[in-house]
């Protein structure tokens, strides 16, 4: 099971997400990266990160600026048939693609997981370390 590694909080649309500030698993594929995922936490959407992505701040931060992600794949019929989704972004464009083969390795797609969470403060991009969470 994945280690969940250094993190961010952000808020979005009066949600709260905790993410991994770097992505990992590189060159695995989609299942390989959902079945390492940790328990309460999820691969992230493309609503997500294109979201960060579009704000200058939490995208330096999440380091989105240059990217190739898995995502959830947000269509059902293609969910169903076993497709898989990536965002992929760079300096002047971002896009979503599904692939039809979820058995594919690219070197070049990595996965960071994430989790909603809910608390009383409003948050902002707050960066913190697993070591500075308040025990469970």
């Amino acid at each position: 099971m994945h280690q969940i590694s250094q993190t961010g909080k952000t808020t979005l649309e009066g949600k709260t997400f905790e993410l991994e500030l770097s992505p990992h698993h590189q060159g695995q594929t989609y299942k390989e990266c959902e079945e390492d995922c940790p328990q309460g936490w999820q691969v992230p959407t493309y609503w997500l990160l294109q979201s960060l992505r579009n704000n200058s701040q939490t995208r330096d931060q999440f380091g989105l600026l240059n990217a190739r992600e898995y995502v959830q794949n947000p269509d059902n019929i293609s969910k169903q048939n076993g497709y898989v989704a990536r965002f992929s972004a760079n300096s002047d464009w971002a896009d979503l693609v599904c692939n039809r083969d979820p058995t594919v390795r690219s070197p070049f797609l990595r996965v960071r997981y994430v989790r909603e969470i809910s608390e009383e403060s409003t948050l902002s991009s707050i960066p913190f370390h697993p070591s500075e969470r308040e025990p469970s």
